[in-house]
C-alpha cells in the first residue's frame, strides 16, 4: 500500500501544505488554484505543494487591490465621501462669506441686472431715430446732421455707461429703509 502524502509539512520557516489543503482552505476549484498559480497568486516551490504563508498574504493582496479598484469605480468609500462632505460644506461657507461681503454676486441676480441693461439699452439706441428725424430733416449740411446723430448717441452711452451707478445708489436706498427702491432714475435713461 502506497504511502500517503502529508497534508502539511514544516521546512525551516516556510509551511508547506498540499494541494488538497490548499484547496480546501481557498474553498476552490483545481481549475481555479491553478489559475491563482499563473497569475502568481499561489507560492508553488515544488509541484503539487504550495507555500502556505507567501500564498495566503499573496491572496490577501489581490482582494485587497480588487477591493480598492471597486471603491474607486462606484462603491463608497465612508473616509473619502466624509472628507469630500466636509470639503464642500467649507467651499458653501466661503461663498456665503463671499457673497456678504460682495465679493461673490448670484448667477440670477446678474442676469436680472445684465437683463435691464440690455432692455434700457435697446429703449434707448430705438428712440435716437424719432428724436433726430424732425431735427436731422432741417438741417442741409451732412457734417452737422452727422455730428447732431453722434452727440445723440454719446448721450445715450453716457447714460447707460452711468446705469450701474444708478442701480448701486437704487440697492443701497433699498437696503437702507426696509422699501423697495423707486425706479424712477432708472426710468430716466
Amino acid at each position: 500500500m502506497p504511502k500517503k502524502k502529508a497534508r502539511f509539512d514544516v521546512q525551516g520557516d516556510q509551511l508547506i501544505v498540499n494541494a488538497d489543503v490548499m484547496l480546501e482552505i481557498m474553498d476552490c476549484t483545481p481549475t481555479m488554484l491553478t489559475q491563482y498559480k499563473k497569475d502568481g497568486v499561489m507560492v508553488q516551490p515544488l509541484y503539487g505543494v504550495y507555500d502556505l504563508i507567501p500564498s495566503i498574504r499573496n491572496y490577501l493582496k489581490k482582494l485587497k487591490n480588487k477591493a480598492s479598484a471597486t471603491s474607486v469605480e462606484g462603491v463608497l468609500d465612508f473616509h473619502e465621501e466624509k472628507a469630500r462632505l466636509t470639503k464642500m460644506q467649507a467651499d458653501k461657507a466661503e461663498m456665503e462669506v463671499m457673497e456678504m461681503s460682495g465679493d461673490l454676486l448670484r448667477a440670477e441676480d446678474v442676469l436680472h441686472d445684465w437683463e435691464s441693461i440690455l432692455m434700457d439699452c435697446k429703449g434707448k439706441l430705438l428712440s435716437i431715430p424719432s428724436k433726430l428725424a424732425t431735427l436731422v430733416t432741417d438741417i442741409e449740411n451732412p457734417a452737422e446732421a452727422q455730428e447732431l446723430i453722434e452727440d445723440h448717441i454719446r448721450e445715450a452711452l453716457e447714460e447707460l455707461a452711468n446705469y450701474a451707478s444708478i442701480r448701486e445708489r437704487q440697492g443701497n436706498t433699498a437696503e437702507g429703509d426696509g422699501s423697495t427702491a423707486s425706479s424712477s432714475e432708472a426710468d430716466n435713461l
